[in-house]
This record gives C-alpha cells, structure tokens and sequence, in this order.
C-alpha cells in the first residue's frame, strides 16, 4: 500500500487551503450582493483542473443560487449533481475495498 510522505500531505493541505480560501471569498462577494464578481470568482475556480471535488460541487451550488439565469442554475445543478454521485460511487468502492482489508486482519486476530 502506497504511503504518502509528510511533505505530500503538507502540499495537499496548501492546496486544499487555497481553494477553501478563494471558495470564502466568492461567498463574501455573494454575501455582500456583489453578484457578477462572485460569478467570476467562481467561474475560475472551475475552470482550475486542480479543483478537489468537495469545492468543486459547492462552488457548482454557489453558482445556483447566484446567477440569473434559471436555465444555467438548473445546469449548474446537475453537474453539482453528477460530481456528487461520482464521488459517492468511489468512495463506496473504495471504502468497500476497505473492509475486506480490515475484516482480513481480523480473521488473522
């Protein structure tokens, strides 16, 4: 099983920091009815390749519950949607590998 090393998770977790922190302020610019800005902000979020899934689904729902146009909310919607059950559908088979792994060392116990 790959580790990953100190170094790696401090890298993520600047990474991680970063979106946080732009996904705050394109709430702060919607918070403060600063519509079009907010738009822009997290326009380029999505547009980063390197988005976590978890900012990318609530920069998709900040986007639907900001733009003006019920067509392009509604798409927004569903791609928050479709992000969301792919997500979940790894995280079921991951966690599912999971546990045989954890089962087998509790046979072995």
């Amino acid at each position: 099983m790959e580790q990953i090393d100190a170094d790696t998770m401090k890298e993520m977790d600047a990474v991680d920091l970063s979106f946080k922190t732009s996904f705050e302020e394109a709430t702060t610019l919607q918070e403060e009815d600063r519509l079009e800005e907010c738009i822009e902000k997290a326009e380029a979020l999505l547009a980063d390749a390197g988005i976590p899934r978890y900012y990318g689904i609530k920069t998709l729902l900040l986007l639907v519950s900001t733009v003006g146009d019920l067509g392009e909310a509604h798409q927004h919607w569903m791609d928050a949607e479709t992000l969301w059950r792919i997500v979940r559908r790894w995280l079921d088979a991951t966690m599912g590998v999971l546990r045989v792994e954890i089962e087998r060392f509790e046979e072995d116990s």
